[in-house]
């Protein structure tokens, strides 16, 4: 865990430039490709990160106001 720290704190010195580019389910993006992939089917999983998408979209949208 210790590492994984480090790392982000490294990460962290980067700068940032936001491309106002949205977001893209990897799962649509995958089987449009016939790529196959699992992914996870745990309900809580699922709802967090489409609450995550939403707030996303919801600060791109007043972003670009």
């Amino acid at each position: 865990m210790e590492l994984a720290f480090e790392m982000v704190e490294q990460l962290l010195c980067f700068p940032v430039n936001e491309c106002n580019e949205g977001f893209a389910l990897i799962s649509g993006a995958a089987e449009n490709a016939g790529v196959e992939m699992l992914f996870s089917t745990n309900e809580t999983t699922y709802h967090s990160f489409e609450k995550y998408l939403k707030k996303s979209k919801s600060f791109h949208s007043t972003k670009s106001r």
